[in-house]
Parts: C-alpha cells; sequence; structure tokens
C-alpha cells in the first residue's frame, strides 16, 4: 500500500471543489489500487478463510486505519468519508467482492467486521492515551496483503 498518500494527492490536483465528496473519490479510488495491488494475495486469502466475510472485513478496516493514519495529516479528510454509505468501506467491500467473484452476501458481515475492528482500534488508542501499552508498530515494508498471505491469525 506504498504510495497510497501519493495516489491520493495526484487525485485532488483538479481544481475542484473541497469537500466530502472530493474526499469520497479519493479514498475509493485508494482503496480500488489497494485491493488491485495486491490481488494476487488478497483474494486468495478471504477465498480460503474460514469466514470470508469476517476476513474481508478485518482488511477493509486495517486498510482505512492505514489510509487514514497516512493522509490524515496531508489531506485533511473528512472523516465520515470512511464509514458513509458509498465511502471507503462501503465501496472497497463491494469492490472486492466484485473482483474476487464472493457472495454478495458477506457485504454486511464484513462492513460489521471493518466497523468493530475501527472501534477496538480507537478503543485501544484511547487506552494507549490513558497510559496503557503502546500498540506494537508494523515492521518497516509491512503489507496487509503479505500479512492476510502468511495466514494471519485473524482469518
Amino acid at each position: 500500500m506504498k504510495g497510497l498518500a501519493q495516489t491520493a494527492k495526484n487525485t485532488k490536483k483538479a481544481p475542484e471543489k473541497k469537500g466530502a465528496d472530493t474526499d469520497m473519490k479519493v479514498v475509493n479510488l485508494m482503496g480500488e489500487e489497494a485491493i488491485e495491488a495486491g490481488a494476487d494475495k488478497i483474494g486468495p486469502a478471504v477465498q480460503r478463510a474460514q469466514n470470508p466475510a469476517i476476513a474481508l472485513g478485518q482488511l477493509v478496516g486495517q486498510m482505512a486505519l492505514q489510509i487514514g493514519a497516512e493522509t490524515m495529516d496531508t489531506l485533511e479528510l473528512d472523516p465520515g468519508v470512511f464509514l458513509k454509505e458509498g465511502g471507503f468501506m462501503d465501496n472497497t467491500i463491494d469492490y472486492a467482492i466484485n473482483k474476487f467473484e464472493l457472495q454478495a452476501g458477506i457485504k454486511e458481515p464484513a462492513f460489521v467486521s471493518a466497523v468493530e475492528m475501527l472501534k477496538s482500534a480507537h478503543q485501544n488508542g484511547n487506552k494507549q492515551q490513558q497510559g496503557g501499552n503502546a500498540p506494537q508498530a508494523q515492521p518497516r515494508g509491512y503489507s496487509l496483503a503479505d500479512n492476510y498471505a502468511a495466514g494471519s491469525p485473524a482469518l
């Protein structure tokens, strides 16, 4: 997912009105490009998962967290674009379902799984600010697709 911030910057060069619609287009493009970039690993990993809906939801949730972290300071995105209908999670889940020919019925449980992941990350972030244990940083060169291809325990 390297280069997501650059993709977003390139997308935002057009003199469009700044707002949620533009932000949504940017994050949706980033999600689609991330799925395409990792398709050879993501597709088989989600398809092999014991519960593809949860695996896809966790992947999309991790993508949302990573994109948010990489772009929040530089792009000043409206945070709502990740959760809104037609936003990042909705669009990226649809895109993956179509790309990997998954059952359409997994969309809602995948979305719920992604939202639960975001809630958990938010709660862990609040605990960290209150003096809890800091989450471990991902190693340099970390890739979500590699994590899933390696058989993440989340699968």
